[in-house]
């Protein structure tokens, strides 16, 4: 059969035959304490209200246009603050590859950071967890030196910190047995891990931009597969 032929891209810069087997995001606690504050935010003009009501607080008419015209922008101002942090948060990538591990970092609207290490430059990696929260909920950090300069290249908050480093692991050590990037592959019962879900064989692919030679993943959601 025929390999279809991929028109869309799953980050910036992906290679034509370059297959994906980790595509995720920061651990979703991590945006919990930017909801809460948005939340709170929201409340505080109702809240003020309320005092005011409940204290026999009353403006005359032109002061309540203002007061009304002020709340407004105050909100709308708060929704921008919150929509920014929401971008920023969902374009937040951590996606390893067969021959690279690639880090997306968005910088408010416009700004995006970009960068990478091939398996060739890792010298080892490590998991951490640093606290009762992230033992809790199942996320942390892998760390990843390098081999050159002893420099570290950091997966900050991710959920299933142990699996994705199966992963890194795996490809790691196929890399260093000369295994080329078109023949690396997952060798266990885990394929790929995308978007939270982890993905045995015979599953079922959640949608990504992601040509794969083995999984048979051929979803596109920017584009067409052909």
């Amino acid at each position: 059969m025929m390999k279809p032929t991929r028109r869309c891209n799953a980050f910036p810069g992906q290679r034509e035959d370059e297959q994906i087997f980790v595509y995720t995001r920061r651990h979703a606690i991590k945006f919990l304490p930017y909801a809460v504050m948005n939340v709170m935010f929201y409340l505080a003009p109702l809240i003020a209200m309320v005092f005011m009501s409940t204290n026999d607080i009353i403006l005359n008419p032109e002061w309540k246009n203002i007061g009304a015209l002020l709340f407004g922008l105050y909100w709308l101002i708060v929704s921008f603050v919150f929509m920014v942090s929401g971008i920023g948060f969902y374009y937040d990538l951590y996606i390893v590859t067969d021959r690279r591990i690639v880090s997306i970092n968005q910088h408010r609207l416009f700004s995006r950071n970009i960068s990478e290490i091939s398996f060739e430059a890792i010298q080892d990696i490590d998991t951490s967890a640093k606290n009762i929260w992230q033992l809790q909920f199942n996320y942390g950090d892998i760390i990843i030196r390098t081999s050159a300069d002893n420099t570290s290249f950091p997966l900050k908050d991710i959920p299933s910190p142990k699996k994705i480093a199966y992963f890194i692991t795996d490809l790691l050590e196929q890399t260093r047995n000369g295994v080329e990037p078109l023949n690396r592959k997952s060798r266990g019962s885990m394929i790929a891990y995308i978007h939270g879900q982890t993905i045995y064989q015979g599953d079922h692919i959640p949608a990504i931009v992601n040509l794969d030679r083995d999984l048979n993943a051929i979803n596109c959601e920017d584009g067409e597969l052909n």
